[in-house]
């Protein structure tokens, strides 16, 4: 595993330079990586302590530590890291790590490659690879990460068939990624995904690729009554749903229009991906999350207009009573996303005043709509709402997409990405260093959004279903 020197000559200049880095202690904070000051709790072959702020080279180093593995940085490091550095940069900080080479105060060299240059390696080459299972989808449709890795295959000396095996893999899947896309476009996502993984003897790639099929095995799994292959045709459905007939407005018809809604809501909640949920928080482009909100803004637009259409007519408490219903059926559901979006339709549309006068008559609604208000209430930042989804963690729920990314946008708001650290020697430069706390914040609030997707849907099917 250790390079001669006749093999660091055929590596290329630049990667002749990094390894000329030593191995650092990685359990030693620096002037590149800081800890909190309170340690977690100590539990048996993991690091008490928690990574504040450090350099992308420290991070990954941590990343790779030889002693421990610590399992709580590595989902915050692998949710987060696109925000701050790019595939290319983490894989040639894997391929500088793998190179580093033995201190020269080192003694017995046998023993330090024993006991830490060959961990390191493994430690890199597990890196490598639970990085390709958690994000390989999206990193086999970026062309610059194609070839780069074909000029690190070309750096590394045979003897590393560790992680010339890993490369020379996702190589292969990126090869038959291209010939897929250039030679039939009737071929969808899906199935391309699902080729390389069976050409390749791949059962499993990971989440990420698991996200890339949500999409089919949602709609397989609800049948093709409530298929939708994106926000336009859902929202070409809910159009036709939403529309108001007083012959629609009993508690049946309510609770199969809730149902409907919500398969189609938990489809398109499926399909947003952990990056969209990041980019949504920093307004950037997120197609999935985009036609979401967009599909949720033609919903309040059904109710505004059948509650404007029946304002002066006898059906005016039979129009309330019907989305009433409709919004109980779908807090029953724990569909709190539409639930929010016809509610807030409601109020905005009836006005304050509107919804006092009709409280003196509980036959037409209101003041089951004034305790649904409650529950969707912003004025109380959803007290009542993140008090039923706490409860509810392990259930189905579709969370209100609006409030999580108000959550996000809030830790983007308060802290930065980087921190500014004054270097230990006098006459040194402050160094920028990657602010792992907020990243870990965010982190956070995705990981509770991934549990909820994957929960079971089982209380979104018929009940016929459900019992078959």
């Amino acid at each position: 595993h250790i390079q001669s020197p006749d093999q660091q000559a055929g590596t290329g200049a630049n990667l002749k330079r990094r390894q000329s880095k030593l191995y650092p202690a990685e359990d030693r904070e620096d002037d590149e990586l800081k800890f909190e000051d309170a340690p977690v709790v100590r539990s048996m072959g993991k690091d008490p302590r928690r990574v504040k702020v450090g350099s992308i080279s420290r991070l990954v180093q941590r990343l790779t530590y030889h002693k421990v593995v610590d399992a709580e940085f590595a989902q915050v490091f692998y949710n987060t890291f696109h925000l701050f550095m790019t595939p290319e940069v983490f894989l040639d900080e894997l391929v500088t790590r793998f190179n580093g080479q033995i201190p020269a105060d080192v003694s017995d060299k046998q023993d330090y490659t024993s006991n830490v240059v060959i961990p390191v390696q493994l430690r890199v080459c597990s890196a490598l690879r639970s990085w390709l299972k958690y994000d390989g989808a999206s990193l086999l449709r970026q062309e610059s990460f194609s070839r780069t890795l074909v000029e690190i295959d070309r750096m590394f000396p045979a003897s590393h068939r560790h992680m010339l095996a890993l490369i020379r893999k996702c190589n292969v899947y990126s090869s038959v990624k291209s010939s897929l896309t250039g030679g039939d476009s009737a071929y969808t996502s899906h199935h391309k995904m699902r080729q390389l993984r069976i050409v390749h003897g791949q059962q499993q790639q990971g989440r990420q690729m698991e996200e890339s099929d949500r999409d089919t095995d949602v709609d397989d799994f609800f049948g093709q009554q409530s298929q939708v292959d994106s926000a336009a045709e859902a929202t070409a459905r809910v159009t036709k749903l939403l529309v108001f007939k007083p012959e629609r407005s009993t508690a049946a018809s309510a609770e199969e229009i809730a149902r409907t809604i919500t398969q189609m809501d938990w489809q398109l909640f499926q399909k947003i991906s952990r990056r969209e949920w990041f980019a949504a928080a920093r307004l950037e482009d997120a197609p999935n999350f985009d036609g979401f909100l967009n599909y949720s803004a033609q919903i309040s637009e059904c109710v505004t207009s059948a509650v404007a259409d029946t304002a002066e007519t006898d059906h005016s408490s039979s129009c309330l009573r019907f989305f009433v219903n409709i919004s109980q059926c779908l807090l029953d559901l724990h569909n709190y996303h539409s639930l929010y979006t016809i509610v807030s339709a409601l109020v905005l549309k009836l006005g304050q005043e509107k919804q006092e006068t009709d409280m003196m008559d509980s036959g037409n609604g209101a003041a089951a709509l004034v305790e649904l208000v409650k529950f969707c209430s912003y004025a109380t930042d959803f007290a009542v709402y993140r008090e039923a989804l706490e409860a509810n963690e392990d259930k189905f729920a579709i969370p209100i997409l609006g409030v999580i990314i108000s959550d996000m946008q809030a830790i983007e708001r308060d802290q930065t990405d980087t921190i500014s650290v004054e270097r230990s020697a006098t006459d040194g430069d402050p160094i920028e260093l990657v602010n792992i706390r907020k990243f870990r914040s965010l982190s956070s609030v995705y990981q509770a959004i991934s549990h909820m997707q994957s929960n079971s849907a089982h209380a979104i099917m018929e009940p016929a279903t459900v019992a078959l």
